[in-house]
């Protein structure tokens, strides 16, 4: 057995049935903890306003409406949107492009 195949071999037993589902990028998969989908179970915590509230971006909040204000499902009132300031770190944005990484390939 060759070295390659000796750590191909270590990789499948550490990260389980999901190596031999999809190795887009291994390292990525264990060093995020990915699961056979690419997900990851979390912890979300929703903070609520609290007596010294701070005054609502408006900016962007518009910004928001306009963008949700042709989808069909608002327009034709089956799903009602509420908006509300998020405060994240600027890599969320990189979320679909890593994710694309540890999910599986779709046929």
């Amino acid at each position: 057995m060759t070295r390659l195949s000796m750590g191909l071999v270590a990789l499948a037993l550490t990260l389980g049935p999901f190596a031999t589902v999809c190795a887009q990028d291994a390292a990525l998969v264990k060093r995020t903890g990915a699961d056979e989908r690419g997900m990851r179970n979390y912890v979300l915590v929703i903070l609520k306003t609290g007596p010294k509230r701070l005054p609502d971006g408006d900016a962007r909040i518009e910004e928001a409406k306009q963008l949700t204000a042709t989808d069909p499902v608002i327009v034709q009132g089956e799903m009602v949107a509420e908006y509300h300031r998020w405060y994240a770190t600027a890599a969320a944005m990189l979320i679909p492009e890593t994710h694309a990484k540890l999910a599986p390939k779709q046929p």
